[in-house]
């Protein structure tokens, strides 16, 4: 590697290892925070900050829910997985290509983007409506497919791309070498939510029947919204380790593209 560009990854280095440390600085205060707020039932909810446990329920019965009235707001039709058509309740996903630049190879995003806003979970307690709009899902990689030579993407990818319009072939009409990653909440899954126990706006006023029928758990003027399918105590060991990693790795990342840096502009 020359000089020049070994300066050039040096200053990139220093600055992914100073976020990397605020990262897991962020992590760690999360962690903090997870384990010392109580989990609470779904029907002792109340206004504010709130963290539950509580399994997700079929699409069919948010829509035939009577805690809520949606109106246009969701549309009628259960949600699919985008490449392995799974039933779900949210997904998300990413498309890459694979290329080969001079000596390089390197994986490269062409699309990412998820779906579903809503969830309807329950304790053993009572029933909640969930907004996933802005919060952190931090959940497992489901699926993972590829193309490429001699390699053709199964029906569900190809029916996504089309519909999509993006190309998994060359202008040649040889499969170019893709990746496709998908994410997904499904019935019956448990989540872990930290987020604002908020008003629901889709009860109309004074129709509620028990409190928790009037809240919806979503972002509010709360930066922390996070939302996991690991149990609380898996949740904490996740961030320990991840905290652990940003902080420790940050650190030492800096200090040594820090010290090529100085190096090389005569200061060391």
């Amino acid at each position: 590697m020359a000089e020049g560009e070994l300066f050039f990854y040096a200053i990139i280095g220093f600055f992914v290892g100073i976020w990397l440390f605020y990262s897991g600085f962020k992590r760690l205060k999360l962690k903090r925070l997870i384990e010392n707020m109580p989990t609470s039932p779904i029907r002792s909810l109340a206004m504010g900050l709130a963290e539950i446990y509580a399994e997700v329920l079929p699409y069919t019965e948010l829509l035939k829910s009577k805690l809520t009235n949606f109106g246009e707001a969701i549309p009628k039709q259960t949600l699919h997985s985008p490449f392995s058509n799974k039933e779900c309740l949210y997904f998300k996903y990413t498309i890459e290509r694979y290329v080969r630049s001079n000596k390089r190879s390197y994986w490269v995003t062409v699309k990412q983007g998820e779906a579903g806003k809503y969830l309807l979970v329950k304790d053993k307690t009572g029933t909640v409506l969930v907004n996933t709009e802005n919060a952190e899902v931090d959940i497992p990689l489901d699926n993972e497919y590829g193309s490429g030579f001699l390699r053709n993407p199964s029906k569900h990818v190809i029916n996504f791309l089309k519909s999509n319009n993006l190309a998994y072939e060359s202008w040649l009409g040889s499969n170019l070498t893709m990746r496709y990653r998908e994410y997904f909440i499904a019935p019956g899954d448990k989540l872990y939510i930290l987020g604002t126990a908020g008003k629901n706006p889709f009860m109309k006023l004074n129709t509620a029947q028990q409190n928790y029928e009037g809240i919806m758990i979503q972002k509010d003027h709360n930066p922390l919204y996070y939302i996991s399918d690991k149990d609380e105590k898996s949740v904490v060991k996740s961030m320990s380790w991840r905290a652990f990693g940003g902080i420790i790795g940050g650190s030492i990342l800096s200090v040594v593209c820090l010290a090529i840096i100085l190096s090389y502009i005569g200061i060391l």
